[in-house]
């Protein structure tokens, strides 16, 4: 009878331990499919996220750039909100009409007006402000928002050397295109540096030959060549200037522009021009 039991309970174990080993054996394969199952997922997320991204860095890519649609393009650079409209406006329409893709780089932030003082705002509302309006007179010359870009420099802070950095990334983004400053000879430190660095790159030979230096018209003397300028460009000229002479607070809109030089936009409205010197050009 002990014999019987004890072969009964041998044979017992043994069951039991071949069930543990296959139920091991079980939860191994179990584990090996789902570390596969688990590899598996993690290389598809892995392959969707880099596709993912290369999508992402081609919409940010296009949204920098833009399409330019096999134009020309045009790359303006403006110091502070409203000079796209009083020295440039006339010849920002004129590269329109003739069928460029026109880009305007707000560098600064403008911040550093002197109508901060008569307002109750901080220096970023402020500057949100100014931009709002700069938006407005962007618009009105027929921009695309998409080519509207903010550089944000320090108001009176930029240098020479940060635009030829500028003009240098705008360049390898556009080759090829055609480049437009203020002059060289403008009295304002943000106007006259950007003039500087784009005559020396030119002079270095690392542009299109076809710069322009715009002359800060109604405020130096300094004779230029005329944009020229059709009576169509009136309309868009004059929305240009009502963005900057609109004061209704309620709606955001403080007329910066007019309180900062409303002489300028005077003298726009009865003489619409353009002036611009050549590189080199010596006054």
């Amino acid at each position: 009878m002990k014999e019987f039991l004890f072969k009964k309970c041998f044979f017992n174990k043994i069951v039991i331990i071949r069930i543990s080993l296959q139920t091991n054996h079980r939860r191994r394969h179990e584990e090996n499919k789902m570390s596969k199952y688990v590899s598996i997922m993690l290389l598809m997320v892995f392959v969707f996220s880099m596709a993912l991204a290369v999508q992402v860095q081609a919409r940010e890519k296009t949204r920098i750039q833009g399409n330019t649609d096999g134009k020309p393009t045009a790359i303006f650079y403006v110091p502070h909100q409203d000079d796209e409209l009083l020295s440039m406006g006339v010849g920002i329409l004129h590269h329109l009409e003739v069928g460029y893709n026109v880009i305007v780089v707000l560098y600064t932030d403008g911040q550093g007006s002197s109508v901060l003082n008569q307002l109750k705002m901080t220096p970023e509302e402020f500057g949100e402000k100014r931009d709002r309006e700069f938006r407005r007179s962007t618009k009105a010359l027929g921009v695309l928002s998409k080519n509207i870009h903010y550089l944000n420099i320090p108001d009176s802070k930029v240098t020479k050397e940060d635009m030829r950095k500028i003009i240098m990334d705008y360049e390898n983004l556009y080759p090829n295109a055609v480049h437009r400053a203020y002059s060289y000879y403008d009295l304002h430190n943000d106007h006259r540096v950007a003039g500087e660095a784009l005559n020396e790159l030119y002079n270095e030979e690392r542009l299109n030959k076809d710069v322009k230096f715009y002359i800060n018209y109604g405020k130096y003397e300094t004779k230029g060549i005329e944009e020229p300028y059709k009576e169509s460009y009136k309309e868009e000229l004059m929305n240009g200037i009502k963005a900057y002479k609109t004061y209704y607070p309620r709606l955001g809109s403080y007329a910066i522009g007019w309180k900062s030089a409303s002489p300028l936009f005077i003298n726009l409205e009865k003489n619409p021009k353009s002036l611009y010197h050549l590189p080199n050009y010596i006054d």
